[in-house]
């Protein structure tokens, strides 16, 4: 017997030019995501595709170049990595 996977007749409605528009204010005020969610009526997940999908997403943290040879100079000195960590 196979089973069949049930998928969820409720789907979310599109989002429309306005709700982009206020994603995009909110995530430029660096406003929670859980704060902006409940204003758009929207879950957390579903801000988040959204943001990312738009190219609103916020920037991760990068590395910088001192932060690299920071890191290379610790590995280098023998230092374990537990240690090197901790700074």
């Amino acid at each position: 017997m196979t089973r069949v996977k049930k998928t969820s007749s409720k789907r979310a409605p599109c989002w429309t030019a306005e709700e982009d528009a206020a994603l995009r204010e909110a995530y430029r005020l660096k406003l929670p995501t859980r704060t902006i969610a409940a204003q758009l009526g929207r879950t957390v997940i579903a801000v988040r595709r959204r943001a990312a999908n738009t190219a609103t997403a916020r920037p991760k943290d990068r590395w910088t170049l001192q932060c690299d040879a920071n890191l290379r100079e610790l590995h280098a000195s023998g230092l374990p990595y537990s240690e090197i960590a901790s700074c």
